[in-house]
C-alpha cells in the first residue's frame, strides 16, 4: 500500500530465483512516491493510483533497498537462499 507517508509494509522477505509478484496498491500518490527504484536490480517502475503488479525475480541473495525515485522514502527485501 502506497500512501502520502510511504509503504506499508516497507520491508519484505523473498527468496533467492523464487519469482516475486509485487501487488502495489497506490492510494495516494505525492511527487515523490509517485516511482519505486530497486538500483541493485535496475528496476523503476512508475505508479498509477490503484493496484498495479510488479514482477522481477531476485538472483542474488542479500539485503536490498529500494526507495521513491528521490531516495527519500526507503524500503528493504531481504532475500535469502
Amino acid at each position: 500500500e502506497v500512501t502520502k507517508y510511504g509503504w506499508n509494509p516497507d520491508t519484505f522477505t523473498l527468496k533467492k530465483g523464487v519469482p516475486v509478484k509485487w501487488i502495489i496498491n497506490a492510494k495516494e500518490l505525492t511527487s515523490c512516491n509517485r516511482a519505486i527504484q530497486v538500483p541493485a536490480y535496475n528496476l523503476r517502475f512508475d505508479l498509477m493510483k490503484g493496484e498495479q503488479t510488479i514482477e522481477f525475480t531476485p538472483e542474488s541473495p542479500g539485503t536490498i533497498r529500494w526507495s521513491c525515485w528521490m531516495g527519500m522514502i526507503p524500503g528493504t527485501f531481504i532475500v535469502n537462499d
